[in-house]
């Protein structure tokens, strides 16, 4: 990890205040995927879903003499539902531990920083698992040989994400408002001659035709081509070698590129491929207790909720797009 643990002046650098080395993920894409229902009382309940009434074409102009009631249906659904589960990681300190650290070193914030994070790549873990599962979604289509994006030369991603664009728009609606893709894919798409092309048209005359986009550069034109909100590029890794083996590392995000639509926030009055219920005073709180064998002591975090898949036509998946 680059850096000095003080500054120039002497003072400790408040960027070091904890560790002065580890390998974290930046960020989390879950938030920024499902929308949140936060501050749930009760751990299960009904999801209400409003049916296609308002879809139907009627005959609602009414005659000089009509007195009939011209009733409509209302249809709200209420069968679907939610179910809290209980999460919890645990990290014991010992006293031993702590007292070898001085100030500003603190063994038990480290330990609450490790439980939280295990529990936030734990659920990373488990939605790109399931946005990136052709059996989950079942609008996809799987990408091989010259079709990859990767083949800068014969593979069309523009014909693929329109494909996905209006599966979405058929089934929803709407069209999809945000992707995710891991950084690979990024990589690939920001030397693709159709994006480069898209980029140069924004570029004042006269400008070279650039070789390859930076990756604000691919978000920029992603949205500005085909009006996403949400371009989300993930970059987590995990460590997927047993305990004891060497460490090896993977990333959470496969080399897929998925197209969703969420809402800013919970809505009944538009379509969501996901919701995340969240119990409230449960949401990664830490906890310490005194051990039993009074040396040392126990930094809990627990986290009550559930990423509930709930509308697949919300969503596509296009498979191994590299």
């Amino acid at each position: 990890m680059p850096g000095s643990p003080t500054l120039s002046s002497g003072r400790v650098n408040p960027l070091l205040t904890n560790v002065l080395l580890a390998y974290t993920n930046a960020s989390f894409l879950a938030d920024m995927i499902i929308p949140t229902v936060p501050g749930l009382k009760k751990e299960a309940g009904k999801i209400p879903e409003l049916g296609v009434s308002h879809l139907r074409s009627y005959s609602s102009k009414r005659s000089l003499y009509d007195e009939s009631d011209h009733r409509i249906n209302y249809d709200l659904n209420i069968d679907k539902t939610y179910q809290i589960d209980y999460y919890d990681e645990s990290v014991y300190v010992p006293d031993r531990l702590q007292n070898q650290l001085q100030k500003p070193f603190d063994a038990k914030q480290a330990a609450a920083f490790t439980a939280k994070n295990a529990l936030m790549l734990e659920r990373e873990i488990a939605l790109a698992t399931l946005l990136t599962s052709a059996s989950t979604l079942t609008q996809n289509i799987t990408l091989s040989g010259n079709s990859q994006w990767d083949d800068t030369v014969n593979s069309n991603p523009d014909q693929n994400i329109d494909t996905g664009r209006e599966a979405v728009l058929a089934a929803t609606g709407r069209y999809p408002n945000g992707v995710v893709l891991n950084y690979k894919v990024a990589n690939a798409m920001q030397r693709h001659p159709f994006f480069l092309e898209i980029a140069l048209r924004s570029l004042a005359g006269g400008v070279a035709k650039p070789t390859v986009l930076s990756k604000q550069g691919l978000i920029d034109t992603l949205k500005a081509w085909y009006g996403f909100q949400y371009v989300l590029i993930g970059e987590q890794i995990y460590v997927n070698s047993k305990q004891g083996q060497t460490v090896t590392k993977t990333n959470v995000w496969g080399n897929d590129f998925v197209l969703f639509y969420r809402p800013t926030g919970p809505s009944l009055f538009e379509p969501s491929f996901a919701y995340s219920f969240q119990l409230a005073g449960k949401n990664l709180r830490v906890k310490e207790r005194r051990h039993t064998n009074d040396k040392g002591n126990i930094i809990e975090c627990e986290w009550a909720y559930q990423d509930n898949i709930l509308d697949v036509n919300s969503a596509y998946l296009i498979k191994d797009a590299i």
